[in-house]
């Protein structure tokens, strides 16, 4: 059609008419474009959005990190109380997500404080439980979305047009593909994968790419790196190593051969159900343990690693969020994501300062352990503390910017924190109790949550606001070599925590036994005498034991009864 209005002759004013017509089009080829919505009235999202950037800069109201962390509910995300609080009752009746150059419908239920209707906003963009997003709230019901993976490293945004997407793979998506059962070992091996690039400083660890001869079932072994020396020279022959996640474990039988270690026996059926595939990395690292044959890991998996950066030139930003976890506040330091480190080591050698809300300070990173220095002024400039979160962002300069939000998820108000440190939001968006992970992260005990893991094959199901949890029996708790299993967090003596060389009194209808307990953090563990008192009651693999914890006579007693076979 340009080309023919070209070609004819007009008058002046046609001209400059048809000059008009021309800019137009071309402004709205480069506007965003809205799937699956049609342009009706001045109300619709399009119509909003422009006039939005008709004013001129944008102006962001508020900004917020939330995470699909309901399991079981797909299409849905809930908002912090602080927002809903100040615009839920002025949000209209359709909201509109922008994320990179597409608009998505979407609805808000006030009565949860839940932005719902986003199925195929999630499915486009392959959002699962845990996935993190950044939204930025412009007014009008209005939002700017940043997606971060399990990885806790923004993704790249898919390219093929959603038309096209959802024809490729149907109209109707598959939700099992985006609702994981809070006991399934999917999930469990997110959450390792998510704690411990988001959650804590690890860096004692080991890894190694696996290639289709290591997972090759015929030759029924793995001969490991050179660079895990650290941790088999400390395994023997024929010794057993755990390999753990929070719930479940395998056992593996270690192999040396003409100065070579080996996993052997048990390598194959770990390879085979925790999902490993050719091309995937696998991390071990210790967890909360002393013992030097038990190591938890997590899993890379080879798409992870062209999944981890925003699309553009060489200028675009790449970002990835930490969480504040113990200590990191006051020693000033984090490691990076593991997948962020290693795709971007010789652009992160360049960074020499970091900005937060127009203010700066000098920090370097280390390449050996993935470590950012000397960020201890900033964070306590800000009065940061555990729980809260931090995106950071890197583009081509040598300076880093950095976003703090609090707990809720909200971001801080950056002037008024500096004046006075007003810590909102009682809940957390990040921590679901019923998925007690505890990596390095502890839950908020006001919640009713804790953390079980710590030896691998236990479960925790906590009566609300009662002294009772209880335990399903695994391997380790009866294989008379390990300690008894730890206590819930929030179950300790009244007005008290437990300390090192408390004794407990243990009661189930064979009699009663006398325990001693040990330490690992805040972390209580039975440990001497337990080996007798789970032999005395012939406890098997997979026993349901239901513990309730009472005084009496100034002595801690826990009643134990075997409630059923899982």
């Amino acid at each position: 059609m340009r080309r023919c209005l070209e070609a004819q002759s007009c008058s002046p004013q046609c001209s400059i008419l048809l000059f008009l017509l021309y800019n137009c089009s071309r402004l709205l080829d480069h506007q965003d474009e809205v799937y699956n919505i049609r342009i009706q009235d001045e109300n619709s999202l399009d119509s909003r959005w422009t006039k939005l950037f008709n004013k001129g800069k944008l102006d962001k109201k508020c900004s917020f990190l939330a995470a699909n962390i309901e399991c079981d509910i797909f299409g849905a995300v809930r908002v912090p109380a602080a927002f809903h609080d100040r615009y839920g009752d002025f949000l209209p009746s359709q909201l509109g997500i922008r994320c990179k150059k597409y608009l998505w419908p979407a609805k808000y239920d006030k009565a949860v404080r839940k932005i719902y209707d986003i199925g195929k906003f999630m499915r486009y963009y392959g959002l699962t439980v845990y996935n993190v997003a950044l939204f930025e709230y412009y007014g009008d019901g209005l939002f700017e979305v940043q997606i971060f993976r399990d990885t806790a490293v923004e993704c790249l945004y898919p390219k093929m047009h959603p038309t096209e997407f959802f024809k490729t793979t149907g109209k109707y998506y598959d939700e099992e593909d985006y609702i994981l059962d809070t006991k399934s070992l999917e999930l469990e091996k997110q959450l390792s994968l998510l704690c411990f690039n988001a959650c804590a400083n690890k860096t004692d660890f080991v890894e190694m790419c696996l290639s289709e001869q290591n997972l090759n079932p015929h030759l029924q072994n793995l001969e490991l790196d050179p660079s895990w020396e650290k941790f088999y020279n400390k395994w023997d022959d024929g010794s057993k190593v755990v390999l753990r996640l929070e719930r479940t474990y395998w056992e593996v039988f270690v192999s040396w051969q003409n100065n070579r270690c080996s996993f052997g026996r048990g390598w194959v059926d770990f390879a085979r159900e925790s999902g490993l595939q050719a091309g995937d990395n696998l991390l071990l690292f210790k967890h909360n343990t002393d013992e030097e044959n038990i190591l938890n890991f997590c899993i890379f998996k080879a798409e992870a690693w062209s999944d981890a950066c925003v699309e553009g030139t060489s200028n675009a930003e790449h970002s990835f969020y930490k969480m504040v976890y113990p200590h990191a506040a006051k020693e000033g330091h984090f490691v990076l994501p593991r997948l962020f480190s290693k795709k971007y080591c010789s652009r992160l050698c360049r960074i020499r300062q970091v900005d937060v809300d127009d203010r700066s300070w000098y920090i370097f990173y280390n390449v050996p352990n993935g470590y950012i220095y000397n960020l201890e002024d900033m964070l306590k400039h800000f009065k940061v503390i555990e729980k809260e979160a931090i995106v950071f962002s890197m583009n081509s300069s040598n300076v880093m910017t950095a976003r703090i939000f609090q707990k809720d998820g909200m971001e801080i108000a950056y002037k008024r924190r500096i004046r006075s440190a007003k810590y909102l939001g009682d809940e957390h968006w990040f921590i679901k109790p019923d998925l007690r992970s505890d990596y390095d992260l502890e839950e908020d005990s006001e919640h009713g949550s804790e953390s079980s893991g710590g030896n691998a094959g236990v479960g925790n199901d906590m009566a609300e606001n009662d002294l009772q949890f209880t335990i399903t029996v695994s391997t380790l708790l009866i294989d008379k070599k390990t300690h008894g299993p730890f206590i819930p967090v929030v179950i300790h003596p009244p007005n008290r925590a437990w300390k090192k060389g408390d004794e407990v009194e243990i009661r189930t209808e064979k009699g009663s036994w006398r325990l001693g307990m040990v330490l690992h953090g805040n972390r209580a563990r039975m440990s001497a005498g337990w080996n007798k008192f789970a032999r005395d009651n012939e406890y098997q693999v997979d026993d349901v034991l239901s513990w309730q914890l009472i005084e009496e006579n100034g002595t801690d007693v826990f009643i134990v009864t075997k409630v059923a076979p899982v």
